[in-house]
């Protein structure tokens, strides 16, 4: 993290990421991926930002746009020299994450997904063959919420030596190969997910689309040319109340869940047991993101 003196100026913060990618459809379409952008913990400077001071940013940094640049060369690139700095906008986010705690810090991310432009097409391949980036934070700490902890130390954060950002006008993020702050432990590679949750169809919405176009008598009536397939998804029954929310994190989530828990890319966060009510139980976005924060919630309380 890169802070100055003033209020007035910006400031960045740069982490590890964690990346979290769906190979872009046949004939184009988003390529959507997950970055891990922040964690509480004091970078090489000595500075800390923490995640409320995100959280409390978000919305305002989706409003205007939740841009996504190269090494914040749409914000600084004129300064040296660089002809046409927009250029180097690569992407947009669309959502930020409270993706939990990972060895005791909590972790902030984002979902988005990159252009299709020269500069972000150049990223998209370095991500595909696993190549590591990073991301960094551009914005303005707010007047009331920096803290000074060169001549006295913080007692909420005793290991900051310079600032603790607690309040920030979050402007963009960028995507960048030599970051400051090497806090965050998940490197950065591609998950090449077996579903894609963007484009789920439910069996009833299906029967009723083939009953609108005259073909689902057909459909019954004729005989199959081929074996059927008596293998069928196992889908784990949503929770009914709260002790079945909180048996699916205890029974499920931590022992073998392939979407959240220990062994996952997004352990315990909101977007992990979103994926798990998704992928394991055939929740319709929506639904899952409710059930999601409401064990994120329970968890909080215990």
């Amino acid at each position: 993290m890169s802070t100055v003196n003033s209020v007035d100026q910006a400031i960045v913060l740069t982490m590890p990421v964690l990346v979290k990618a769906l190979p872009m459809a046949e004939g184009g379409g988003p390529r959507k991926f997950s970055v891990g952008v922040s964690a509480e913990v004091v970078d090489g400077e000595g500075d800390i930002i923490t995640q409320k001071a995100l959280l409390d940013s978000a919305q305002s940094f989706i409003a205007k746009g939740g841009v996504i640049d190269r090494d914040h060369l749409s914000e600084i690139g004129a300064r040296y020299g660089i002809r046409d700095p927009e250029s180097y906008i690569i992407g947009r986010a669309t959502e930020v994450i409270d993706l939990g705690k990972s060895n005791g810090c909590k972790e902030t991310g984002i979902v988005g997904y990159l252009f299709e432009n020269p500069k972000a097409d150049e990223v998209w391949e370095s991500l595909s063959k696993g190549e590591v980036w990073k991301s960094s934070i551009y914005g303005f700490p707010k007047p009331d919420g920096l803290i000074d902890c060169r001549f006295q130390k913080s007692s909420e954060f005793p290991d900051a030596t310079r600032w603790v950002v607690k309040g920030i006008d979050w402007v963009s993020l960028a995507l960048t190969k030599t970051p400051v702050n090497n806090g965050i432990s998940h490197t950065a590679h591609i998950i090449k997910s077996q579903i894609n949750t963007t484009q789920v169809i439910t069996a009833k919405a299906w029967a009723h689309g083939l009953r609108q176009i005259d073909s689902y008598n057909a459909l019954m009536k004729a005989p199959p040319d081929y074996p059927i397939d008596q293998s069928y998804p196992s889908f784990i029954h949503m929770p009914r109340n709260r002790l079945e929310l909180l048996g699916h994190h205890t029974h499920h989530i931590q022992k073998s869940c392939p979407c959240a828990g220990p062994d996952s890319v997004f352990g315990n966060s909101v977007a992990g047991f979103r994926d798990h009510f998704i992928t394991c139980c055939g929740a319709d976005y929506d639904t899952a993101d409710i059930f999601a924060n409401s064990l994120m919630h329970l968890l909080k309380r215990r």
